[in-house]
């Protein structure tokens, strides 16, 4: 559940100085390269099989062979920029983080 959050989270920095395009700039598939949960590291192996991918206001995640689908709404007004995401489909359905 929480790895979702976790590859999410981990876009929901300053991208660009223009927030109407941050959304734009992050479209398409992302590799994880690191990831904790609670403090603590997620093995090396665990976290670069972690896939997200972002379409226009939708996202999917991928994890061990596990997927997670939901819509995600950047709010650029706020430092750092942070994502609202709200699952649709698996184990974060009807939660939003």
């Amino acid at each position: 559940k929480t790895m979702v959050a976790l590859a999410i989270c981990a876009l929901a920095f300053a991208i660009s100085n223009e927030p109407s395009k941050d959304l734009d700039l992050m479209q398409g598939t992302w590799n994880i390269q690191s990831a904790e949960l609670s403090g603590n590291p997620f093995p090396p192996e665990v976290s670069k099989s972690i896939k997200l991918t972002i379409e226009g206001n939708n996202y999917t995640v991928v994890a061990g062979g596990n997927s997670d689908k939901g819509t995600c709404k950047l709010n650029p007004d706020v430092t750092p920029k942070t994502l609202e995401i709200t699952g649709v489909e698996g184990p974060n359905k009807g939660k939003t983080i």
